[in-house]
């Protein structure tokens, strides 16, 4: 777990396979390794209130495809899971005050996968 003095950590799990020998739900068929995933929009400014959707994606050696996963926010060493981002591609998120905040998405593969975006909440 990271902890970052004074800033609000969005955290992301889910389930997914490493090895993917069947087809997803676009009807493709990925066979090779999941390599990473990744948040997209990075390192985004938004105005407090204003609302941010985030996306997840997993990088494999031939192609970039969603995935879903589970969606938290963390304060210190406090998760709290967002209900409305329950195993999910996307989830919008807002902030109340302002300053520099992180978002983390991990995906359990065979080893966890993780990636950080920051965003600066401006008033």
């Amino acid at each position: 777990m990271l902890t970052v003095e004074g800033a609000v950590l969005i955290h992301a799990t889910g389930q997914l396979d490493a090895y993917l020998s069947t087809f997803n739900m676009y009807g493709e068929e990925i066979s090779d390794p999941l390599i990473y995933v990744e948040i997209t929009p990075r390192n985004k400014r938004v105005d407090i209130g204003e609302s941010l959707k985030l996306n997840v994606e997993g990088i494999y050696t031939s192609k970039t495809v969603p995935i879903s996963g589970d969606w938290f926010k963390v304060e210190g060493n406090q998760e709290n899971r967002i209900d409305d981002c329950r195993n999910t591609e996307t989830c919008e998120v807002e902030y109340e005050t302002p300053g520099l905040k992180l978002v983390k998405t991990s995906v359990l593969a065979d080893e966890e996968l993780t990636d950080f975006v920051r965003i600066r909440v401006e008033k």
